[in-house]
C-alpha cells in the first residue's frame, strides 16, 4: 500500500482510499489512471491486450467451429 499525493490538497493519501481524509476529494480513479504517466500507459496497454485476447478466444470458440473443413455448419 503506497501513499500518493491528493490532487486537490496535496496531502498524503492511501492509494486504496476512496476519498482524501483531509479534503474529501475522490481518489479511486488513481488506481485505473495510475499515479504516474508510465503506470497509466502500462494500465491502458494491459487493458487493450486483455480485450484483444478475449476477442481472439471468442473467435476461436464461436466462429472457427462453424467454418471447419470449408463448410459452413449452422
Amino acid at each position: 500500500m503506497a501513499l500518493i499525493n491528493c490532487a486537490e490538497c496535496s496531502n498524503k493519501v492511501s492509494e486504496l482510499a476512496d476519498r482524501c481524509p483531509h479534503c474529501g476529494a475522490p481518489v479511486a480513479m488513481r488506481t485505473l489512471i495510475g499515479s504516474t504517466p508510465t503506470q497509466t500507459i502500462i494500465n491502458i496497454i494491459t487493458m487493450i491486450v486483455l480485450i484483444l485476447l478475449v476477442a481472439i478466444l471468442l473467435y476461436m470458440g464461436v466462429y472457427m467451429p462453424l467454418h471447419q473443413n470449408g463448410a459452413v455448419r449452422f
